[in-house]
């Protein structure tokens, strides 16, 4: 989903600049102006950015639920909490209802809230918002109100919250949906039917049997007289014996209990996106997201997305159309893939943690801001970074490689041939090298993955901290009239011109990885031409050319250059790695492990 260029001419977030608060010692975030995905690790600082958002800007609800606590000054920061918003493209109504904040020259208005702990004056802490880009007193504070957000929290049990007896979400769906004339007429049918009840023969028999012993027990002193009847309802009273429904289309409806946790939670964000009806009194509302996939799979995460996609799209339409603006913008945080690859480099910002001294920084890397050789690399992240490539973008290292083969083969081999589990360092070094995410590229084409990962956003902060690409050497057959191809240079050279040769290390295999397991050693000649021969059971004897040519493995790198005729090899090199690894996971079998191959896996299990 390419960002579309018409989008940003209503008054958007352009940018975060956050100080001194929790984990975000000095992050600034670039923002998107429809949608952007906050991804990255757990404990990354995800969660910090939002709740900073939240005490920067007002609840579209009017009930404020996060505030600056005592806590949330970052350890063994030089500054107190202060948190910058920076407004891009507003229009010149926007621009004078906010000119305390305009910055005349940039024409962006700037939106500051700074937290001072507490002292015997304050035992509480203070709070000052401020404007502009000095940071001045607002002379016009009251206008902050209509730059709003929206906060969807991460949900774990949204059943619950929606079974309240204290009808606070129902009651929040009838104000919003009800006008105040739908709102009387509503209650005016409430109060009618509970005098009806009041009246009926089970109301009035109850009281004149209780007026019975009442009259019983005060009449000889001072009688008393009792009624019942029914409280004059009130709109949250209506809501507290409200209870919603849910269950499949063509199904009975049945009790909320009765749904999934999935189709729960989202029947839950439907209540909350319900605020955005109250949008179009603000210039700008932003819609905070937390781990909008929890408990959905994956077809609904995609759905999801594009839900809010279309929300903040369509209000950029309806603000075009008339004042106030009423534009939604969209920031979410994700542990997804799923999500994380549905939307684009242009949209997403990694968030990750950097060491500083003892303790650690969130940083911010927007993606849009990697430079890449040209326009074609930059369109092939985004058409490639499916859900298995977006795995990248949630660890500090990772390994590249060409196919299948290599993905399916080094977990095995890390597994039975490098490591001894028995030993607790391996297996320590082990469990390193399986939070090692494998990326399948599919091609020879490391470029743009390199460009990506290797990038340095300033200060040396780049996605990862280590990459390592294991490739083939691919050489020509002495009848080819291909040329030669150093990629393991090639490679490396476009690591030395990010400055990032210490990052990357390159490991070359000199044939395919089929052929260099064909080491010699008996077992693994073995294991191979068993794999062979589970897909070709009746081709013994070209197995055989194979293992008794002088070089086996550039005979049957040759073979599988070979397209047609007797010598073609012709296996499915996928259904092949996976006999392989099958075969090496049996008990007692010990194979020869490639020295590349083996220093590849080492090295992502480095400290």
């Amino acid at each position: 989903m390419a960002t579309d260029p018409d989008s940003a001419t209503v008054m958007w977030l352009e940018s975060a600049r956050i100080k001194g608060f929790r984990s975000c010692e000095k992050t600034e975030v670039a923002l998107s102006p429809d949608l952007t995905l906050l991804v990255g690790e757990n404990n990354a600082g995800k969660s910090n950015i939002i709740d900073a958002l939240r005490l920067a800007t007002a609840p579209l609800s009017g009930r404020r639920t996060r505030y600056f606590e005592i806590d949330d000054p970052s350890i063994g920061a030089a500054t107190n909490p202060d948190i910058e918003l920076v407004f891009a493209d507003g229009d010149n109504f926007q621009q004078a209802l906010f000119i305390g904040a305009l910055d005349l020259e940039t024409k962006k208005i700037h939106h500051h809230v700074r937290y001072f702990p507490p002292t015997d004056q304050y035992p509480r802490g203070r709070t000052e918002r401020l404007a502009g880009l000095v940071a001045s007193p607002d002379p016009e504070s009251e206008v902050r109100s209509k730059i709003n957000h929206v906060y969807l929290e991460p949900l774990r049990d949204a059943k619950r919250e929606l079974d309240s007896a204290n009808g606070r979400r129902l009651g929040a769906v009838l104000r919003y949906l009800l006008d105040e004339k739908e709102r009387e007429e509503f209650l005016k049918q409430a109060h009618a039917a509970t005098d009806q009840l009041s009246v009926s023969d089970a109301v009035q028999g109850v009281s004149k049997k209780i007026q019975e012993h009442l009259s019983s027990l005060t009449d000889a002193v001072r009688g008393q007289q009792v009624a019942i009847g029914f409280e004059r309802p009130t709109l949250e009273h209506l809501a507290r014996g409200l209870r919603l429904k849910m269950a499949e289309q063509g199904i009975d409806i049945t009790d909320l209990a009765s749904s999934g946790l999935g189709y729960a939670n989202l029947l839950f964000m439907s209540t909350v996106l319900l605020e955005l009806q109250e949008a179009n009194k603000s210039e700008l509302t932003l819609l905070l997201v937390e781990e909008p996939e929890a408990h959905l799979h994956p077809q609904l995460q995609g759905v999801l997305l594009d839900f809010l996609l279309e929300q903040a799209e369509e209000s950029v339409k309806q603000a075009k159309e008339g004042r106030p603006a009423g534009r939604i913008q969209v920031i979410a945080t994700t542990h997804s893939p799923n999500l994380a690859s549905s939307v684009g480099i242009e949209r997403t910002v990694v968030i990750r943690s950097a060491k500083r001294d003892i303790r650690s920084s969130s940083v911010a890397l927007a993606l849009k801001q990697v430079e890449f050789a040209n326009d074609n690399d930059r369109r092939k992240i985004d058409q490639y970074l499916d859900v298995t490539r977006s795995d990248l973008l949630f660890t500090q290292r990772v390994i590249l490689v060409e196919g299948i083969s290599e993905a399916v083969l080094l977990p095995a081999l890390a597994r039975h041939c490098v490591f001894d589990r028995s030993d607790p360092e391996q297996a320590k070094r082990l469990r390193r090298f399986k939070a090692t995410p494998i990326v399948n590229l599919g091609s020879v084409d490391f470029r743009p993955y390199l460009t990506l990962l290797l990038h340095d956003f300033g200060g040396g902060m780049r996605i990862a901290d280590k990459v390592i690409a294991l490739t083939d050497e691919d050489p020509p057959l002495e009848d080819s009239e291909a040329k030669s191809i150093n990629r393991s240079e090639d490679l490396e050279s476009i690591a030395t011109k990010l400055k990032a040769e210490n990052i990357l290390r390159v490991e070359t295999s000199k044939y395919t990885l089929e052929a260099t397991l064909l080491t010699g050693a008996s077992e693994n000649n073995r294991i191979l031409r068993k794999a062979f021969l589970e897909q070709h059971p009746k081709s013994g004897g070209k197995w055989d050319a194979i293992e008794e040519a002088k070089e086996p493995g550039r005979e049957m790198y040759r073979r599988l250059q070979v397209k047609k005729g007797a010598e073609n090899l012709d296996i499915s090199k996928g259904q092949f790695a996976h006999d392989i690894a099958l075969a090496i996971a049996e008990p007692g079998v010990v194979i020869d492990c490639p020295a590349q191959l083996k220093a590849a896996i080492e090295a992502a299990a480095e400290e």
